[in-house]
């Protein structure tokens, strides 16, 4: 991505993230972010500690592939794979369709930790459905999330000590205070 065509997507986000301020708009899921769907399979997520009520839950696959660009903030993302060298976890998997979770207990896995990927403004990472990774951001970051291929409707969550990380719609003040600090990024 080109400097011009970043200051382009900035503006055009820092525009779109003041007129969607009503909450009714944006679904939180507890790992540390906020969405707002958007045309074509697209997803805006605003990172905040606001919406972090599900810490355990951060190591986790996609049903479906993806490619993320950071728009303002910092980004880190970490893979997984399984191996017997690995840390213990409990391992939950998700069957979402139609407005609904279901969530059934699986064996339990040995994750082995890869490398420290960080990614900036104008940067862009790819990850296959099934790709068992965990995402953290800086207080304020904003990325755009495109679905790519196919949707199994599967997804896995490896936790010690299971706490849901619902869906909820944030609450207004908490909404804002992202929206302000993703602005300052901006």
């Amino acid at each position: 991505m080109t400097n011009q065509e970043l200051e382009l997507l900035r503006a055009t986000v820092s525009e779109l993230l003041k007129r969607s301020g009503d909450p009714i708009h944006w679904s939180a899921k507890g790992i540390g972010m906020a969405r707002l769907s958007l045309p074509n399979r697209r997803r805006l997520h605003l990172w905040h500690t606001n919406f972090m009520w599900a810490d355990n839950a951060l190591k986790h696959t996609h049903p479906w592939g993806l490619r993320s660009t950071i728009v303002a903030g910092v980004l880190e993302n970490r893979r997984f794979t399984i191996g017997e060298d690995g840390k213990p976890y409990h391992v939950r998997r998700v069957d979402c369709g139609a407005g609904t979770c279901e969530q059934y207990q699986v064996e339990d896995a040995s994750l082995v930790r890869g490398r420290r990927e960080v990614y900036n403004p104008g940067d862009s990472y790819s990850q296959d459905p099934g790709e068992i990774h965990e995402s953290r951001a800086m207080e304020g970051t904003v990325s755009i999330m495109s679905k790519v291929g196919d949707d199994t409707g599967q997804a896995l969550v490896f936790y010690h000590h299971w706490a849901d990380a619902y869906e909820r719609t944030p609450n207004r003040i908490e909404l804002a205070e992202a929206i302000e600090a993703a602005l300052e990024r901006l």
